[in-house]
């Protein structure tokens, strides 16, 4: 269910909102948007999922939308690459600058909370990261 600019979890049968969050996986969204020539609605649905990763430096587990805080228990970020794959999706579609700019936030703030020596790992908890970057 959309409201605003954010799809919501709504019960099939009763089109009520069942579980107002954002989880990571949904990020796959707008790459799917420009690929079906819904450009506008795909450019809205990035910039929010930006705007949570902006604030944490990764886009938690899930996002709890009314109070603009991961969900207890789901701060993490398990390494989804389904957000820069959008980016790239839409990028390619539109040939936006500021969609390479979201690319290199992305891919500076995974270098910079998730390398270690051997490669890179997922990170337990974002909300104490978020003030690193």
């Amino acid at each position: 269910m959309k409201h605003d600019d954010w799809y919501m979890w709504a019960h099939m049968n009763k089109g009520s909102i069942t579980l107002p969050v954002f989880q990571s996986l949904e990020a796959f969204w707008p790459g799917l948007q420009s690929l079906v020539g819904d450009i506008d609605k795909a450019m809205k649905t990035l910039h929010n999922y930006h705007q949570v990763w902006r604030q944490f430096g990764a886009t938690p587990e899930f996002y709890q939308l009314p109070k603009a805080e991961p969900q207890h228990n789901r701060e993490g970020y398990p390494l989804r690459p389904e957000l820069i794959e959008s980016t790239m999706y839409l990028y390619r579609a539109t040939k936006d600058p500021y969609l390479l700019q979201v690319g290199v936030d992305i891919l500076e703030a995974i270098e910079a909370i998730s390398k270690t020596k051997c490669g890179f790992a997922t990170v337990r908890f974002l909300v104490s990261i978020a003030s690193v970057l």
